[in-house]
């Protein structure tokens, strides 16, 4: 299989997932209603924006009525990561 090298900015799949506080299939069902778009990568490994992930997360957190926002940014800023 061939590695990935991400790019700054940008999560992975399980990353994002992290971030949002969910599972990877609730990132797929949030790519499927329009509330998260692919920002690069594979079909089988798809990137998404950190900024994205960054609003989603808030927006999720203030619907729940959560007042604090963690940031993603730890994750995004690192140097590029690689998959394998």
């Amino acid at each position: 299989m061939e590695s990935q090298i991400i790019r700054p900015g940008h999560l992975t799949a399980h990353q994002t997932a992290r971030v949002l506080g969910v599972d990877l299939g609730t990132v797929r069902q949030l790519v499927r209603r329009g509330h998260l778009t692919r920002a690069g990568g594979t079909p089988r490994q798809p990137w998404y924006s950190a900024d994205e992930a960054a609003v989603l997360a808030a927006n999720r957190r203030l619907t729940a009525g959560q007042s604090s926002v963690t940031s993603v940014y730890a994750c995004a800023q690192t140097p590029a990561l690689q998959t394998t």
